[in-house]
């Protein structure tokens, strides 16, 4: 089912490049308070290692990453604490994992844990790197029925894709652009051109349609 194309997402975690390198940090247990400097020590796609003076008591909490000159907001939980010292003082480290972080965002995560830049890129480079082009027969052999009929039956009711006809391919193409966690979820992120044909005999109106789904193709969040 999705597995065969997506894979387990816990063996994505591990595969997920971990970049040790120092960068800059602070914590909030909220926004409307101040923020407090950490120290970043290593980043991930899936979480990151940092260094406090002082204890932090929540087990979740606002994190912000200062990576080239970018602030990318995240929310974070504990997984593992550690004492240590910093300038010869007490400290803690920890090991956290992303409970919440923008698509955007995680992509420059992802892109800075490989030796690339955080910084924002331009719409066509972006897309370049984010989506990755399915054939037809890539999307029949490897994603579900069931969930494809979903996918095209949400564009089909937005007037975004002509009703479906049995055994004929409809005018679509997948980009699929990896996972991202969002609402605490690990997600699958998909993008579906689609084409509707003028009555007119005139060109097709085209529409990109972002939809999210879990690996049992059972939650799913159509963008616009």
């Amino acid at each position: 089912m999705l597995q065969a194309l997506f894979g387990n997402k816990n063996k994505d975690k591990r595969r997920h490049t971990r970049r040790e390198k120092a960068f800059s940090a602070d914590w909030t247990p909220a926004p409307d308070v101040a923020p407090i400097p950490v120290i970043g020590l290593d980043l991930s796609a899936s979480g990151a290692g940092i260094l406090a003076r002082d204890q932090i008591a929540p087990e979740e909490f606002i994190l912000r990453l200062k990576i080239d000159e970018r602030v990318i907001p995240t929310r974070v939980k504990v997984a593992r604490q550690l004492p240590g010292t910093l300038q010869g003082a007490k400290a803690f480290r920890y090991g956290v994992e992303f409970v919440s972080i923008s698509a955007d965002d995680w992509d420059a995560v992802v892109r800075w844990t490989k030796g690339g830049s955080a910084a924002e890129l331009d719409n066509k480079v972006k897309s370049d790197l984010e989506m990755v082009r399915m054939t037809a027969d890539d999307a029949d052999r490897l994603m579900p029925v069931a969930l494809q009929n979903k996918l095209l039956g949400g564009l089909t009711r937005r007037g975004r894709l002509a009703p479906l006809v049995p055994n004929q391919q409809p005018l679509v193409q997948y980009f699929y652009g990896g996972t991202v966690r969002r609402n605490g979820m690990m997600m699958h992120r998909l993008a579906i051109v689609s084409r509707v044909p003028d009555i007119n005999n005139g060109p097709p109106a085209e529409f990109r349609t972002l939809f999210y789904f879990d690996d049992a193709g059972q939650h799913i969040e159509m963008g616009d």
